[in-house]
C-alpha cells in the first residue's frame, strides 16, 4: 500500500479538511526519541517505531543500550499508526538526518509484511555489506532464517536513512511479521504489549544477541603511522614539496592537506577515498612568504579512526626577500596606530611586482562579510620620478597617438601594507587620473567570481564523491570544490588564473554534511549564472565568506557558542558610537520556499520559529534556488533566514566621525568579519554586555593618520518554537 505522506512536512503539516486541526500532533499521535552519539558512533535507528512497524522500536533501543546512541519516531495513535509511514528513502526528519549524519555505522530496524505466510524470515539489506554479512552469519548461527532482500527491501538506495552517515553505507534490518510475533507472549504486537519488558520472550534476546555479536565482529585495525614531510625547494618551481605517508590507503575514507599560517587552517588539498596513495608528493606553488608555516595531513579511516601528521615548521623566502610583500613576524593584540602605508601594484596573481606607488597620500580599504570589500590608493605626480609615472599612468606614444602600458584593470592588482603587514590585494577595477595625482580603485578576489560563469553541474547528492569531488558534505566543502572546478578544469584560461586556489581557507566547525542540487530534471543540466551569485545563493544554505588581504575564508556564521575575538568597552572607541535597535531587521518565523517562477506546483515551503511573540508576526522569507529541496533543507535555510532577528536586534556602528582608539584591545589580523566581538557599555542610556558579529571593518589613511571603524551586528542564535 502506498504511504499517505511523501515526505515529512506533509505529515506535519496535514490538516483535517473540515475541522482545520492538525492530524498528526506531537506527544497524541507521534513522538521522537533521540540519543546522540560522540565521535564516530554506531547508532540503532527505527524510524517506523510504535504501532508503525511494531516491534523495531524495541529492539533498536535494547541493542543500543543505556544511553547508547538510539533514534526513533514511533506512532502511538489509538488506531491506524501504519498512516505514519514514510518510506526510508523520503524519511526526512530533521532530528533523523541530523543524526544519521553524524553516525560513523547505522542499523536501521524495519519489519515487513510475511512475504511467505508463517514464515519467519530477516533480510540483511543495506550498503554497509561487511557489517550486514556479519550479522547475518550470527543471525544464521543462532538459528534464525535469513535471505537475501527482494529488490523492494534491499535497503541499497544511497537516499535510505541506512546509507546517510559518514561512510555512506548502512545496514537495514528487515523482519517478517511472523519473527516479530516470535519476540513476544502470544504474538501480540499491539503497543500496550511491546512495551512491557515482561511480555519479551526467548527469542526477543537471542536475536538482539545475535545482532549484537555481529556488530562486534568487525575487525579491530590498528592504528597506522601517517607521515608527511615538507622541504623548501628551488626548482623546477620555487615552493615547498610536500611527501606523505599513507599506509593503508585502502580505508582512507577523506583525507585533507592544510598549511597553518598565523593559526589559521588553509586547505592545499582534499579527497575522499583512496584516492592519496603511500608516497604521494605534492607542491605547495605560492606558499605565504616569511612567515613560520606548518603542514600537516589528517586522514579519516573507514573504521571511524581520525589520524593527523605534522611537518615541522618551515618559512618561504621569495626570490625578491621579504620586502617584496607578504605577512611578516607577530604582532602584539592591540590595534595601534599605523605610522605609515605603502602600497604595490602586481601583476594578476598577486605574487610578481609591477611597480610601488611613491608619494602615496591618501589609502582607504574595507574588509566585509559574504560581499566584494574594496579600497583605493591615491599618489601625488609632483614628486614622483618618471619612470614611475610612466609605469602608473603609462606613455603618451606621439606616432601611434595611442596611450601605451600602465595599469590595468584585470592586468594588474593593488596591493596595501600596514607597517610592512600585507593588509588588503585585489585585482584593480578603475584607474582615475587627475592634473596632478591618480587614484587606483580596486575589489578584493572575490569580484572575479563576478565575472565567471559557471560551467560545471551542481550535483552534490552522493555521500561518495564522484570523479571531479561532487558529494554530500559541508556547504563550505561544496563552495570550495565548485570554485576549484570553475578555476581549474575548463580550459578558457590558464589554471587558476586570479591565483586564489592556495589562498582559500576552509572552515567545516559546526556544519553538517548536506545536499545541494541544480540540475535540471534529467540531472544533466548546468546551472548557467556566474559563480559569484551561486556563491551568494549558497548564504542561504549557511555558508558565509570574508576576504582578509588574499584569503577567502569559508565557513559557517558564529554564535553564542563561539569565543570572542575580542573584549571592547566604550573606552576604546574615540567619538559616539550609534546603538541602532533595528526593527526592519527584525523577525520572529522563518519561511524557505523552492518554488520558482510562474509555476508554484513543484516547490515545497517549510516554516519554522517563534509564535504568539508581542511583535505579532514579523515573517521572513528565503526562495531556495534547488531542485528537489527536502524539508530539511528548506527548515535549515529557514532558520537562517532568521538567525539573530528574535529579539529585534541591535546594531552597533561606528559613525564616520568616530573610531577605534590605538589602544583597543584587538590587532588588524584579528578584525575580520564574521568573527565575534563582546561589547561592554554601561555608561550608555541602555547598558550592553553581549557579543556580536563583526560585520564590517571600514579603514582611511591620510594626512590626520589613520581611522578604524567597525560595524557588529546580532550572532546567529536563534530562538526556535516547533510544533
Amino acid at each position: 500500500m502506498a504511504d499517505k505522506y511523501a515526505n515529512w512536512q506533509d505529515l506535519v503539516s496535514d490538516r483535517d479538511p473540515d475541522t482545520g486541526e492538525l492530524v498528526n500532533v506531537e506527544g497524541r499521535d507521534w513522538y521522537i526519541e533521540v540519543r546522540p552519539g560522540s565521535d564516530a558512533y554506531l547508532t540503532h535507528m527505527a524510524i517506523h517505531g510504535g504501532g508503525i512497524e511494531a516491534p523495531p522500536q524495541q529492539l533498536a533501543d535494547y541493542a543500543a543500550g543505556p544511553g547508547g546512541p538510539y533514534y526513533t519516531f514511533a506512532g502511538i495513535k489509538s488506531s491506524n499508526n501504519t498512516s505514519l509511514h514514510i518510506t526510508s528513502t523520503n524519511f526526512d526528519e530533521p532530528q533523523a538526518l541530523v543524526h544519521a549524519a553524524g553516525a560513523d555505522r547505522i542499523v536501521s530496524w524495519h519489519g515487513h509484511a510475511d512475504q511467505t505466510a508463517g514464515v519467519a524470515v530477516t533480510y540483511v539489506g543495506g550498503l554497509d555489506t561487511e557489517l550486514g554479512g556479519l550479522i547475518r552469519n550470527r543471525l544464521t548461527e543462532a538459528g534464525f532464517l535469513c535471505e537475501d532482500p527482494p529488490s523492494n527491501l534491499s535497503g541499497t538506495d544511497p537516499d535510505n536513512i541506512c546509507n546517510t552517515g559518514i561512510r555512506g553505507a548502512g545496514v537495514q534490518i528487515e523482519m517478517s511479521r511472523t519473527l516479530r510475533q516470535s519476540f513476544f507472549v502470544n504474538g501480540d504486537l499491539r503497543i500496550s504489549q511491546i512495551t512491557n519488558p515482561a511480555n519479551r520472550t526467548a527469542a526477543f534476546y537471542a536475536y538482539v544477541g545475535a545482532v549484537s555479536q555481529g556488530i562486534a565482529d568487525l575487525p579491530v585495525v590498528p592504528p597506522v603511522e601517517l607521515g608527511l614531510t615538507a622541504t623548501l625547494v628551488d626548482g623546477p618551481q620555487p615552493g615547498v614539496e610536500i611527501v606523505v605517508s599513507v599506509p593503508d590507503s585502502a580505508t582512507v575514507q577523506a583525507w585533507t592537506i592544510y598549511r597553518t599560517v598565523s593559526g589559521l587552517d588553509q586547505v592545499i588539498s582534499s579527497g575522499a577515498g583512496p584516492t592519496l596513495p603511500d608516497g604521494s608528493t605534492w607542491m605547495d606553488t605560492a606558499p605565504p612568504a616569511c612567515v613560520p608555516v606548518v603542514y600537516r595531513l589528517e586522514v579519516h579511516r573507514t573504521t571511524g579512526v581520525t589520524e593527523a601528521a605534522a611537518a615541522p615548521p618551515l618559512t618561504y623566502t621569495p626570490e625578491g626577500g621579504c620586502g617584496s610583500g607578504g605577512v611578516v613576524g607577530e604582532q602584539p593584540n592591540i590595534l595601534g596606530c599605523a605610522s605609515t602605508y605603502t602600497a604595490m601594484v602586481h601583476w594578476r596573481g598577486g605574487a610578481k611586482p609591477y611597480a610601488a606607488l611613491e608619494t602615496l597620500t591618501a589609502v582607504s580599504w574595507s574588509r566585509t562579510i559574504n560581499d566584494i570589500s574594496e579600497a583605493s590608493a591615491t599618489v601625488s605626480f609632483g614628486d614622483m620620478s618618471p619612470e614611475c609615472t610612466e609605469l602608473i599612468a603609462g606613455r603618451f606614444n606621439e606616432q601611434t597617438g595611442e596611450l601605451e602600458g600602465g595599469t590595468h584593470p584585470w592586468v594588474h592588482e593593488l596591493t596595501l601594507y600596514r607597517d610592512g603587514e600585507l593588509v588588503w590585494q585585489g585585482p584593480i577595477q578603475r584607474r582615475v587620473m587627475r592634473r596632478d595625482s591618480v587614484t587606483i580603485e580596486a575589489a578584493d578576489v572575490f569580484s572575479w567570481f563576478d565575472h565567471l560563469v559557471n560551467t560545471f553541474r551542481v550535483t552534490y547528492t552522493s555521500p561518495v564523491a564522484d570523479g571531479q569531488g561532487r558529494r554530500r558534505g559541508p556547504i563550505t566543502y561544496i563552495a570550495e570544490n565548485h570554485i576549484r572546478l570553475n578555476l581549474t578544469a575548463f580550459q578558457l584560461a590558464e589554471v587558476d588564473y586570479p591565483g586564489i586556489l592556495p589562498y582559500i581557507v576552509r572552515r567545516d566547525t559546526g556544519l553538517f554534511p548536506i545536499k545541494v542540487e541544480k540540475d535540471g530534471s534529467d540531472n544533466t543540466t548546468v546551472w548557467t549564472e556566474y559563480l559569484g551569485d551561486i556563491l551568494r545563493e549558497w548564504t542561504k544554505r549557511g555558508l558565509t565568506w570574508t576576504t582578509v588581504g588574499r584569503t577567502l575564508l569559508l565557513r559557517g556564521r558564529h554564535t553564542t557558542q563561539n569565543r570572542a575575538t575580542a573584549r571592547l568597552t566604550l573606552d576604546h572607541f574615540a567619538g559616539d558610537i550609534e546603538v541602532i535597535l533595528d526593527g526592519r531587521e527584525g523577525g520572529t518565523y522563518g519561511w524557505a520556499t523552492s518554488q520558482q517562477g510562474q509555476d508554484v506546483t513543484d516547490g515545497r515551503t517549510v516554516g519554522t520559529g517563534r509564535t504568539r511573540t508581542a511583535y505579532g508576526r514579523l515573517d521572513v522569507l528565503v526562495r531556495i534556488q534547488e531542485e528537489d529541496a527536502t524539508a530539511a533543507d528548506l527548515r535549515s535555510a529557514a532558520l537562517d533566514a532568521i538567525a539573530g532577528r528574535y529579539p529585534v536586534p541591535l546594531v552597533i556602528n561606528i559613525p564616520d566621525n568616530s573610531q577605534l582608539t590605538p589602544d583597543a584591545p584587538v590587532s588588524i589580523r584579528q578584525l575580520v568579519p564574521g568573527e565575534r566581538i563582546d561589547l561592554l557599555a554601561d555608561a550608555l542610556y541602555t547598558p550592553i554586555a553581549q557579543g556580536f558579529l563583526l560585520s564590517d571593518v571600514e579603514v582611511a589613511w591620510g594626512e590626520g593618520g589613520e581611522k578604524v571603524g567597525i560595524a557588529l551586528i546580532p550572532l546567529a542564535d536563534v530562538d526556535e518554537e516547533l510544533g
